[in-house]
């Protein structure tokens, strides 16, 4: 049977490139880069290039590149390292902080956790469009405000924030309170279609991960801009500029390296390319899917992601039938494993039937227009052979 992938936002399939790049540095490089001999040498080289290439990308030092296991890894070194620092320096102070309703689930666990040690954290709404009104969060910060941490692009969306905007707002904000708030990025959708520079978010910390650009799962990078107040999350050695204990992954490291440098060349046109092919499916699931709600930005989204509802039917049964089709596609972010309504559509909606209804299709480089024709007849076919109705219980 043909399988046709469309779940990109959740993983995508490793790059032949960086695959090789991944074996070949796994077979030949199997120094520690921080041991003193000729092995350790040659491994901590290809360490220093993988990083020297994404400071280069990125157009930063080179010591403000940290790489850790994942997304989920540089959100909580960034969230639960900063608020740490901030507890260290005074221990008896108010400290609070700002993100919004619809992060990724490992920025709202971080910070529930922060709220047991006794951080305030205010938890911005969004509107039916998706998006944090930038005055929403100005007028959040207080005096004790150490923190902001908003996603560039939502992943299960795709809805994009203006966070350089809204950064840029903060920090003129530095005559009138304390302290300007450490500013997180979480990039981890976007990176392969937009600038994440640390000049175009004006950010202070920017979430990467590899398996989101055609890399290999289990590494990532988190961007800490230099005199940032930040502790390590884990204990053990002084990798990682004293942030990220234990053995660097260094064939993950170099096939990141090699599926950022991938992702940076191609973005202007492949995201041109997936928007073409984004609108054909909108348009398409719009004219043939009856009863179908979208739920997106209308003039601020990724090229790649289009999530819709189908109030009233059984998104999780359905998802499988497509399976057994032939065709992969999510019906939430697979990071919140074991929840049926998704968070992110319910704060934007505020309507539980199309939260629990939710699809996220999600395009990539081997997508063509044939497999978005293919899927909408064979969504078309199964909606109307087999009865996916919900039944309140």
């Amino acid at each position: 049977m043909e399988r046709i992938y469309l779940d990109y936002a959740s993983s995508t399939p490793v790059a032949e490139d960086v695959a090789k790049e991944t074996a070949g540095v796994s077979k030949k490089f199997f120094g520690n880069p921080s041991s003193l001999h000729a092995e350790g040498f040659a491994a901590k080289k290809i360490l220093d290039e993988a990083r020297g290439k994404l400071a280069r990308i990125l157009q930063c030092g080179r010591d403000e590149i940290i790489f850790v296991s994942g997304g989920t890894e540089a959100n909580n070194l960034a969230i639960r390292g900063v608020l740490s620092a901030f507890r260290k320096k005074s221990p008896t102070a108010k400290i609070h902080a700002i993100t919004s309703v619809v992060e990724h689930s490992s920025v709202l666990a971080a910070f529930k956790a922060e709220e047991k040690l006794g951080v305030s954290v205010t938890y911005l709404p969004v509107g039916r469009d998706g998006m944090i009104a930038g005055e929403s969060v100005l007028k959040a910060i207080t005096q004790d405000t150490a923190m902001v941490s908003l996603q560039y692009a939502n992943n299960e969306t795709g809805v994009i924030l203006s966070v350089g905007k809204i950064a840029r707002a903060v920090r003129r904000l530095k005559d009138s309170v304390k302290n300007v708030p450490v500013i997180h990025v979480d990039a981890s959708a976007a990176a392969a279609y937009l600038n994440c520079s640390p000049e175009t978010l004006a950010a202070d910390l920017i979430t990467f991960d590899a398996q989101k650009m055609y890399g290999p799962k289990g590494v990532g990078a988190l961007y800490v801009r230099k005199d940032i107040p930040i502790s390590p999350i884990i204990s053990g050695g002084g990798q990682e500029n004293n942030l990220r204990a234990g053995a660097v992954a260094l064939p993950l490291v170099a096939g990141f390296a090699v599926a950022f440098g991938q992702a940076e060349e191609r973005r202007a046109g492949e995201a041109a390319r997936l928007s073409k092919l984004r609108a054909y499916l909108r348009q398409e699931l719009q004219e043939k899917i009856g009863g179908i709600v979208f739920n997106e930005s209308p003039g601020s989204r990724l090229p790649n992601i289009l999530n819709f509802s189908l109030p009233g039917r059984d998104n999780q049964m359905l998802a499988l039938r497509l399976d057994a089709k032939g065709f992969a596609v999510s019906t939430k972010s697979a990071c919140e494993e074991g929840e049926k309504i998704s968070h992110v559509v319910m704060a934007m909606t505020r309507d539980e039937k199309v939260a629990s209804a939710t699809f996220r299709v999600s395009l990539g480089r081997t997508t063509t227009r044939r497999d978005l024709s293919l899927f909408v007849k064979v969504l078309q076919k199964t909606l109307s052979k087999y009865m996916f109705d919900k039944f309140d219980t």
